[in-house]
């Protein structure tokens, strides 16, 4: 009898051992499953409301790379790009993206201004104004949020401190509600603030092939031409902006140099044509957009 006991406590001394190391190691993959849960995923929201766009360019960009998955990618092209379809949208985007994550919203289409309101026009369904816009992104938890437009009006979306420089702009400067400015985020403009914007389609003369030039598809082009300034195998949101904005220089500069149309559009809406690329980033280091 006394040789059982110490075996009988040994044997609880053994399965108590087993139990320990079991528990051990479910708290390791409860850690690495929870590790593996939190890992940076990538959500975008992109809209092509414009008759004129002949391809979901920021679409075709973002897909080129691994880190971009086809499911955590909404498009809403042209018809679809409602009003309601956008804000729906947006929600969306706030329901999945988490503090771990990075976001993104683009828009192709028309900049509005409206009774003294700057914002965005939808295929239909009326305008929705920055103020509004701003109220839905702001939804949004994110560790990085991009937030790109190639519209009219786009560079006004933010604010922006008034110099005695920029006099010719006080006119404008009372009109504006609401802002898209927060911390984390990147906002990419296809205008300097409140100037129209650009579309440009090129014709081949030889095929007759329609092919177009817009701050999205130069911004694709960065992503789908992998820029890498800094050599780390990432282009980031401020790469790819400066890629586009300098691949448009020419076809700006030209647009903004003719003085009857400066002067035309002036009296007909107000506003000079300025489609001049500009940038807000209120981000720490390059946001991380294509990895490699």
């Amino acid at each position: 009898m006394k040789k059982i006991i110490p075996l009988f406590i040994m044997g609880i001394v053994v399965i108590s051992g087993l139990g320990v190391a079991e528990a051990k190691h479910m708290n390791s993959l409860s850690y690495f499953e929870k590790t593996a849960t939190n890992e940076t995923e990538y959500w975008g929201v992109t809209v092509i409301a414009l008759e004129e766009t002949l391809a979901p360019h920021i679409y075709n960009g973002l897909t080129t790379a691994a880190n971009w998955k086809e499911d955590h990618i909404r498009v809403l092209w042209k018809e679809h790009a409602t009003r309601e379809a956008i804000i729906e949208s947006i929600n969306w985007l706030s329901e999945n993206v988490d503090d771990n994550d990075i976001a993104l919203f683009s828009f192709d289409g028309h900049g509005s201004y409206i009774h003294g309101n700057y914002g965005i026009y939808p295929y239909s369904g009326g305008d929705i104004t920055i103020e509004d816009l701003a109220f839905l992104i702001d939804q949004i938890s994110a560790s990085g949020l991009i937030i790109l437009f190639d519209c009219c009006f786009s560079g006004t979306f933010i604010k922006r401190e008034v110099t005695g420089r920029d006099y010719i702009y006080t006119r404008f400067e009372k009109s504006i509600k609401g802002s898209l400015t927060g911390d984390n985020r990147v906002i990419l403009m296809s205008t300097m603030p409140y100037g129209l914007g650009s579309h440009w389609i090129d014709v081949s003369l030889s095929t007759g092939e329609k092919t177009d030039t817009c701050f999205s598809s130069k911004l694709a082009e960065a992503w789908i031409n992998q820029v890498d300034k800094n050599n780390d195998n990432i282009c980031s949101v401020e790469e790819s902006f400066h890629y586009a904005k300098q691949q448009l220089f020419r076809y700006s500069l030209l647009t903004a140099s003719r003085l009857l149309m400066q002067i035309g559009c002036y009296f007909a809406y107000g506003h000079f044509y300025l489609p001049f690329p500009t940038i807000y980033d209120n981000f720490e280091g390059g946001l991380p957009l294509i990895e490699f």
